[in-house]
């Protein structure tokens, strides 16, 4: 059970199936703390762990940070192909 806010949010179904099923999820929000519990209550669930993602809305340099964390973490295994 995704533990948020000490309720279980319509999400965590759908959470809990992308894990199991092997897909990449990232937990999105402004508290770290927050997240890493509801990543904990995740990985208790299903055995696989999700990814923090932490981003304040109501400020655009997290946003930013949050945004380039993204792509390098799901980016850098990629090299640009010189064109000829």
């Amino acid at each position: 059970m995704c533990d948020l806010l000490h309720t279980r949010t319509p999400f965590d179904g759908a959470m809990e199936a992308l894990l199991l099923h092997g897909a990449k999820v990232y937990i999105a929000g402004r508290s770290p703390e927050k997240i890493q519990n509801a990543i904990s209550d995740l990985q208790k669930e299903t055995g696989k762990e999700a990814l923090p993602l932490i981003i304040d809305l109501a400020d655009l340099s997290s946003v930013r940070i949050g945004v380039e964390d993204f792509l390098r973490c799901e980016f850098s295994r990629f090299s640009p192909v010189a064109g000829s």
